[in-house]
């Protein structure tokens, strides 16, 4: 098993390829393909998993570097596999015949020595191929003309040809020495392993600097956890410190309110008693004495019973004994907790100063914003290295639990904040391939992420505010148009005709407004002209940028957002808001 798996395998399967069969093929990207995956009737295209690349089906030639490759690691590690080739008999070989580029088994062997056209030829036992593999270099014999070794470079075909060929077919081209064409192109490749080494040299710097980089992350991560459960640490007991406090404060406050309850209660009951008394006495004056006894302590009587009367009854008021905890700067104190520590490795950005006419100055961040390979649609597109989204699915093991099912495309690492200005840039590379008609192309701008994956597309959303590239009715071109809340398309730019094969690269600004509930357009590559003013947004709502591309058979497009230090904040973008400011 350990012996197979080093064979060299299909870039398609991938399964390992075996020398006995036919191929493998040499895919454009260099990579190879069994006879399988190439002759597999129900896929129109390959896709190599090495270097994530589509190739629509073709004839590709023989990769013989690999076939070789295969052979050297089949005598290596399973040489009892190579069976004869001399007469497909079923024999295991035993020597390879470099003339007839033939393996022969024990029999073969004996009758290639014994026959006279045979004898002379260089004939090398299985098991030493390994220690002079420059001996499967054969002389190659023409497919037409069996006979005849190939001798001749025909440079106008671009084919190598035997003497008959030549007479044959190729008596107008231009025809010189196989080996001469050989030492020339032996030249040529001498020349691009140079240019390649350095190359490698230098990405292999990077690749070591990037190592470097890696490696320091952990350390980076235990220290900066470090410094949060330190300060997190401070933060509980000052929070434990004061929740005693409030405790003790509040339990002084009952104990105050509670007695001067109790005394309360205790007057109250006081002026009751005294009442009670009263009315007894009224009561057993008028059933027990007669008139003259009654008047003779009249005034006594009148006199108490006048006091009682007219005394006022005490209020009260249930706010003086409330008990209540003030939230004065709570909500303050809850942002302040939420964004506390807010880690720079993953929202690094720039900001800048922009100054109005009046004098007054505008922070405008710009916060590092990537696409969110977790929130990809790896069904439809995907994210190439250079951190390009384009079309195409995603390779990997099994979709990620918080990606998009529907909606083509991904949103930003993070969403934009509440309390900032902010700016970042999109790039877009489109070449149209036929008539999309009325359907997208891509589309970007800002969504509430609850309601980005209702759909393939987010602006038919009533949350949304993008722009997308359609076919116009107006211009008979690829617009870029703009819609919000679903609805009321505007057309704000022409980009590319609607030919197959036009192409444009586009690159917008966008500045986000989250006080004022506004995102505004640029056009970069025209001087910063503005395009659109989108308004009417929730102030009080987290959106997220999002980027969809969509029927890659009408259209091949690439895009990618620009942020953080990235974007290049120069005199002409500061005016453009300036001007905006007034």
């Amino acid at each position: 098993m350990a012996a197979k798996e080093i064979i060299p395998g299909c870039a398609v399967c991938p399964k390992p390829h075996f020398y006995d069969t036919e191929g493998p093929f040499l895919l454009p990207c260099l990579h190879s393909v069994c006879e399988n995956c190439l002759k597999y009737e129900n896929d129109k295209t390959l896709f190599c998993s090495s270097c994530q690349e589509t190739f629509p089906k073709a004839s590709f030639p023989i990769d013989a570097v690999t076939r070789k490759k295969t052979l050297l690691f089949t005598l290596a590690h399973n040489s009892n596999e190579l069976l004869c080739t001399n007469k497909d008999d079923g024999n295991q070989a035993m020597s390879w015949c470099q003339e007839c580029e033939a393996f022969l088994c024990e029999h073969c062997h004996v009758a290639h020595g014994d026959m006279k056209a045979t004898r002379k030829h260089k004939v090398i036992l299985v098991q030493d191929l390994t220690n002079c593999p420059q001996t499967l270099k054969c002389m190659s014999y023409c497919g037409q003309h069996a006979q005849h070794p190939v001798t001749l470079y025909d440079s106008t075909c671009n084919v190598p040809l035997c003497a008959m060929c030549v007479l044959a077919e190729h008596t107008s081209c231009k025809t010189e020495d196989l080996d001469t064409a050989w030492e020339t192109r032996q030249s040529f490749l001498e020349d691009k392993e140079v240019a390649l080494r350095a190359k490698l040299g230098r990405l292999q710097e990077c690749r070591t600097l990037q190592e470097d980089i890696g490696q320091r992350l952990k350390p980076q991560q235990e220290a900066v956890e470090e410094v949060i459960r330190c300060t997190f640490q401070k933060l509980h007991l000052m929070l434990d410190q004061r929740e005693i406090e409030l405790k003790t404060e509040i339990e002084e406050s009952t104990k105050f309110l509670t007695e001067r309850s109790d005394h309360q209660l205790v007057t109250l009951q006081s002026e009751v008693d005294k009442l009670t008394v009263n009315l007894e006495f009224i009561q057993m004056s008028t059933l027990l004495l007669n008139p003259v006894e009654h008047f003779a302590m009249k005034d006594v009587m009148d006199k108490r019973i006048t006091v009682a009367s007219e005394s006022e009854i005490p209020r009260i008021s249930t706010q003086e004994y409330a008990i209540a905890l003030s939230t004065d700067g709570l909500h303050g104190f809850q942002q302040q907790i939420s964004s506390l520590g807010a880690l720079m490795a993953s929202r690094i950005r720039s900001d800048v100063v922009v100054t109005d006419s009046r004098g007054t100055s505008h922070i405008v961040q710009i916060p590092s914003l990537r696409l969110d390979k977790t929130s990809l649609n790896t069904d439809q597109v995907r994210i190439r290295d250079d951190e390009f989204l384009t079309h195409g699915k995603q390779l990997q093991r099994g979709r990620s639990p918080g990606s998009f099912r529907k909606y083509s495309g991904t949103v930003s690492s993070h969403p934009l904040t509440l309390q900032h200005l902010q700016y970042w840039e999109v790039k877009v590379f489109l070449e149209l391939l036929q008539n999309p008609g009325m359907l997208l192309l891509f589309e970007t701008g800002v969504c509430v992420h609850a309601t980005i994956d209702d759909g393939v597309t987010v602006c038919s959303n009533v949350h949304s505010f993008v722009m997308f590239a359609a076919l116009c009715d107006v211009h008979g071109g690829i617009c870029v148009q703009s819609r919000k809340h679903g609805r009321n398309t505007r057309c704000l730019q022409h980009v590319v005709q609607n030919t197959v094969g036009a192409s444009s690269e586009l690159c917008y600004g966008f500045l986000f407004n989250p006080m004022e509930g506004s995102v505004r357009i640029v056009d970069v590559r025209s001087e910063c002209v503005e395009i659109e003013h989108m308004e009417d947004m929730e102030t009080n709502v987290e959106y997220w940028p999002v980027f969809g591309v969509f029927n890659g058979h009408l259209a091949k497009v690439h895009m990618s957002v620009v942020s953080g230090r990235s974007v290049k904040f120069g005199e002409v973008k500061k005016r453009w808001i300036q001007d905006i400011f007034g």
